[in-house]
């Protein structure tokens, strides 16, 4: 996910500036509206809760801002997730020091009715998630503008770029540091993955780390490459003109 983040920032950056594309096949010759790809994804968003329901995959994101606006049966979801996930039953009655006996029989486990999550209907889940994606990337994909190809195709003089694809690249190592569009895609990966914001955000910043690293070494070994053969054409060469001297030598001294 972390390169494929990268790859993102690289061809469809978040910032306003305007990057050409180097050639007709490079991916940067789309230019992408994020804030069309925001309203999407907010569309979507609301289009899987719209039967009132947790997403599944998102009940990590759910913050004490977003308690306050769940419903009842969000909470009850969202108390079933944090049960089954974060409290080990088993270990709680063969370790009863962790938690007194008090404390668990004023906040007994379980719903009161005997239901549970997993009976909501997994399949109509399926088909609401289905169709809101579908939708999120019929607004994404209308939303994609084809750049000028004048200068990927050699039409126009190239020499007054000054930004191309991938230039001015960010990198953002703090949560503050996200524009807007940046942390709503940031975010958006991280509930994919079922990680923290900032967990990815470290992620991404160590792969973009060690992608520099890489590209560095490379450069050494080409500047390294291109030494020592500019020091064998020179060798080369002198071997060259000495042989010639000694050749004309010789052929004045057969003449005389």
């Amino acid at each position: 996910m972390a390169l494929l983040i990268i790859a993102v920032k690289i061809f469809f950056p978040f910032d306003s500036l305007e990057r050409q594309p180097r050639s007709v096949v490079d991916p940067g010759v789309v230019s992408l509206d994020w804030a069309k790809w925001v309203d999407a994804q907010k569309g979507y968003e609301e289009g899987v809760t719209s039967k009132g329901n947790i997403a599944r995959g998102d009940e990590i994101n759910v913050t004490a801002e977003k308690v306050f606006s769940m419903s009842g049966e969000q909470l009850d979801q969202y108390l079933d997730w944090y049960e089954k996930t974060w409290i080990d039953e088993g270990g709680l009655l063969d370790h009863p020091q962790m938690v007194s006996e008090q404390l668990l029989h004023m906040f007994p486990t379980g719903r009161s009715d005997g239901s549970s999550y997993d009976s909501i209907n997994l399949e109509q889940e399926s088909r609401i998630k289905q169709e809101a994606m579908e939708k999120k990337l019929q607004v994404t994909q209308s939303s994609l503008k084809m750049k000028d190809l004048a200068l990927a195709s050699g039409r126009t003089q190239r020499k007054n770029v000054t930004r191309w694809t991938g230039s001015f690249y960010k990198r953002y190592r703090k949560v503050k540091e996200l524009t807007q569009h940046a942390r709503a895609f940031y975010e958006a990966a991280a509930s994919l993955l079922g990680i923290t914001l900032h967990t990815l955000m470290v992620a991404v910043l160590q792969m973009e780390r060690r992608l520099q690293v890489w590209k560095e070494k490379e450069l050494a070994d080409i500047v390294i490459d291109d030494t020592e053969k500019s020091m064998t054409d020179d060798e080369a060469a002198s071997d060259i003109d000495i042989t010639s001297g000694e050749e004309e030598k010789h052929s004045g001294g057969s003449t005389n």
